[in-house]
């Protein structure tokens, strides 16, 4: 769990920063309406928000008591499944940007 845990944190980590590229590039938009409204506000304060949920799971996972740990643990499988996809994305962009495709 440890390492999917720490998977998806740099999954995060990585997703927030090519998105903030991608964005003032003018290559991609933000789909999340949540993290469109954060990044609205301030690319800055949309990486805090990023960053701040990440190290609050990375935190909290391994203190947390069994039933509650293992319903978190479902939504860090799906989360790592969602941050694969959305990196597809993003070397679909930059693939285009660099010409590639």
């Amino acid at each position: 769990m440890k390492k999917l845990l720490l998977s998806t944190a740099l999954l995060n980590m990585t997703d927030a920063l090519l998105t903030v590229a991608g964005i003032r590039m003018g290559e991609i938009e933000e789909a999340n309406p949540v993290m469109a409204w954060a990044y609205a506000i301030d690319p800055l304060f949309f990486l805090t928000v990023k960053f701040v949920l990440t190290a609050t799971a990375i935190i909290l996972i391994p203190v947390l008591h069994y039933p509650l740990r293992k319903s978190i643990a479902g939504m860090v499988i799906v989360a790592f499944t969602g941050y694969v996809f959305v990196h597809g994305i993003h070397l679909a962009w930059i693939g285009l940007w660099f010409g590639v495709w």
